[in-house]
């Protein structure tokens, strides 16, 4: 049998300036969660501003600056709102990057994720973007948004498309949807934009080169760009 022996007035009072402190100390916590949420929202919303050259200028979360097509109707919607694309591989980036990191972006449109690693990668180390690009307007963009980032690593583009054998591809490029740019395909429209461009292998793109990290993104045509990958991959165990 226990028996509870009355608390003393003393410890009652102690106790209760306890509680009073602890509940004080968690006001003030909540608080400050509550004015750092505010001040993370007031970083995600609208933003873009128009350039007379027909470019849009936004500003991601991530603090790289890049020009823009504002009539794409797949990225520019979520780099103007959300101010980042693809949150998690954008995330996968930013935390798997170093300063000697060599990474190659194939399909790297105006080169958001090109301008996102060299910018993590900065300019003290032996790291390095390679980057292709087949469309002409991606190209120029690209180009661009390299110029405004400042300290980031060597960044080259190669102005082709990477396929499975060197020489020259159709080119196709949707009207409002220029991140959905592939080779001509037996899904591509008539009223897409149709082009040939220069094409050279994966293995080529890389030249002998150790990469840490690789991004395809060639709407589906992935696997014809990894038949000619097989040196490259051998020299990259990890």
């Amino acid at each position: 049998m226990v028996v509870g022996l009355p608390v003393p007035e003393s410890r009652k009072g102690n106790m209760q300036d306890l509680n009073e402190m602890n509940t004080a100390a968690l006001i003030a916590r909540l608080t400050q969660l509550e004015t750092t949420v505010r001040e993370i929202r007031n970083l995600v919303g609208p933003f873009g501003t128009l350039f007379p050259d027909g470019s849009m200028l936004v500003q991601t979360i991530h603090g790289t600056k890049y020009f823009i097509d504002p009539n794409d109707e797949i990225m520019a919607p979520q780099l103007v709102v959300y101010r980042q694309w693809e949150p998690d591989l954008s995330a996968f980036m930013v935390n798997s990057t170093t300063p000697d990191t060599v990474f190659i972006d194939i399909g790297a449109n105006f080169g958001y994720f090109s301008c996102l690693v060299g910018s993590r990668i900065g300019n003290q180390g032996a790291g390095c973007v390679i980057a292709a690009e087949p469309n002409p307007l991606m190209q120029k963009l690209f180009r661009k948004n390299v110029k405004i980032n400042w300290s980031m690593a060597p960044i080259v583009l190669h102005d082709c498309a990477v396929a499975e054998q060197a020489g020259h591809v159709e080119f196709s490029i949707p009207a409002e949807r220029a991140a959905n740019a592939s080779l001509v395909s037996a899904t591509t429209k008539t009223s897409d934009i149709k082009m040939v461009v220069k094409s050279i292998t994966l293995d080529q793109l890389a030249a002998g080169r150790k990469v840490d990290i690789m991004k395809i993104d060639v709407e589906g045509f992935e696997t014809a760009v990894l038949r000619q990958a097989g040196e490259t991959i051998a020299r990259s165990p990890d």
